[in-house]
């Protein structure tokens, strides 16, 4: 009798892998604010009448103001939270010993303008003649909102000023306190006397007056009936203001004011 083996025979046997079939699904629908025109074509279609239409968009249009205002005054409170502070770096002399000092516009306006833009919020202004005043209406705008704070002056008729510079100089000085009118902010004088720098250290060219010797050298300007501005000017390098003056500086035109107002009192 003949022994077949059938498992030297048998087939080998394979693997089979289970399919994987992706079942369609229903598109997500991502939820989209009703317009104006699909409410009013709901209404219609409910039979709405034209005093119903009415009153449903201003209540429409009320709940978008108080929805974009609600975002404004977010931002603006984060604005506020996160503004530096603007320091008074301008000085001006009236004479005898009279001075302020204020800030420029420039400095307003590099100061608030990236912490505006990071909480969506802009600004500009516009200007307008109001009789023998000029008018300057300062707008910050975001979020679908807009604020604005108005000022008015008459053009700035200053010693040696021609009628372009007068007004020029109105629109800057109104400009400036719009702006932080608007904001709600206010500047900080400089009292440190170095101008918001610390002093690095090393020579007089580094280091910057003090607060005690800034009061000195204005008091010399004053008593030698010098121009703070041409003293700056005339430095070497030149200083935008007196704050920033070195030690250096300090000291030679110390010595020059000293000289001056020693020839002033001689007599004739």
């Amino acid at each position: 009798m003949t022994v077949i083996d059938d498992t030297a025979q048998a087939k080998p046997r394979h693997k089979v892998r289970a399919l994987t079939i992706n079942q369609p699904t229903e598109p997500r629908t991502v939820p989209v604010a009703p317009s104006e025109l699909s409410i009013l074509q709901q209404a219609v279609e409910r039979g709405a009448t034209g005093e119903d239409l009415k009153n449903m968009l201003d209540l429409y249009e009320r709940l978008e103001d108080r929805k974009a205002r609600r975002a404004f005054d977010d931002a603006m409170a984060q604005v506020q939270s996160e503004m530096p502070t603007i320091i008074k770096t301008k000085l001006v002399s009236l004479g005898g010993s009279k001075t302020y000092a204020y800030e420029d516009l420039d400095s307003v306006v590099r100061t608030i303008r990236p912490v505006m833009h990071k909480y969506g919020l802009a600004h500009r202004w516009r200007t307008e003649d109001v009789g023998d005043q000029i008018k300057v209406t300062c707008i910050i705008t975001g979020h679908g909102h807009r604020e604005e704070n108005s000022m008015q002056a008459p053009p700035d008729t200053g010693p040696g000023r021609n009628p372009l510079q007068a007004r020029g100089s109105t629109i800057a000085y109104l400009e400036r306190y719009t702006i932080k009118a608007a904001l709600g902010l206010s500047a900080a004088v400089d009292d440190d006397g170095r101008g918001g720098h610390p002093d690095r250290g090393g020579s007089d060219e580094n280091n910057i007056i003090t607060e005690q010797q800034l009061k000195e050298i204005i008091e010399l300007i004053e008593n030698g009936e010098s121009d703070a501005d041409l003293i700056c000017s005339a430095m070497v390098p030149p200083i935008t203001n007196l704050k920033e003056m070195n030690q250096r500086q300090f000291k030679k035109v110390k010595e020059r004011l000293l000289k001056k107002i020693a020839q002033m009192d001689q007599p004739l």
